[in-house]
């Protein structure tokens, strides 16, 4: 059996719809390794201030709502969430929360401490370049055609009744949104292992990174 003690912790980032989850959730299987999607995190921010009305332009109610539920937020992404966290209402407005200072401090605080617990597969926007930056990193890619098409099937299978059209605006916004906020833009990490999950699926993906395991 392969010595995965020298890797601890494996960073997987990349825009919505390349694939990071499911990636992620095979890579720590296959290793024994714990899975956090900090997206879910996020979400779960999002889905409470939404419950609670606050307004997200008031950062400083945004700010608290953060500190007092990252930990929940944590626990509640390692569960693997819930089915509520990818409504609609809060897909339009997990980018806007989550670009804000007040909210990603304290989550990514919380992220640390869980990568602390044990070797962990963790996977998001930032993880490469804030979270982890020690961490073996991996950025997927896909063009947003293909991603897309991705979404709206996932969509589909969730029993939501989505156009191509509505879908691509999705990913559009959520894109535009994530790599031109100022705090933690998505971008790949220098070192990072760049892989196109366009034509290959999650079985040769996970192949391909277990190989940049073996090699290091």
């Amino acid at each position: 059996m392969r010595d995965t003690q020298m890797i601890q912790a494996i960073a997987i980032d990349g825009p919505a719809a390349s694939g990071k989850t499911a990636i992620g959730k095979e890579l720590a299987k296959s290793l024994g390794f714990v899975f956090l999607d900090t997206g879910l995190m996020y979400r779960a921010i999002t889905f409470w201030a939404l419950e609670e009305n606050i307004d997200l332009n008031d950062l400083r109610a945004l700010g608290e709502l953060a500190q007092s539920k990252a930990k929940d937020a944590g626990e509640f992404a390692l569960l693997g969430g819930s089915e509520i966290l990818h409504s609609h209402a809060v897909g339009r407005h997990v980018s806007i929360v989550s670009r804000e200072s007040v909210v990603r401090e304290p989550l990514v605080k919380q992220q640390r401490i869980i990568a602390e617990l044990g070797p962990i597969v963790m996977v998001g926007r930032d993880i490469g370049t804030i979270v982890l930056p020690s961490a073996l990193k991996i950025f997927l890619e896909a063009s947003q055609e293909v991603r897309t098409k991705r979404r709206l099937n996932e969509l589909l299978e969730k029993g939501r009744i989505e156009t191509s059209s509505s879908a691509g605006q999705e990913i559009e916004f959520r894109d535009e949104l994530d790599s031109q906020r100022e705090i933690s833009p998505l971008i790949a990490a220098p070192d990072a292992i760049k892989i196109n999950t366009e034509e290959i699926g999650i079985a040769e993906v996970v192949l391909l990174i277990n190989k940049a395991i073996d090699d290091t």
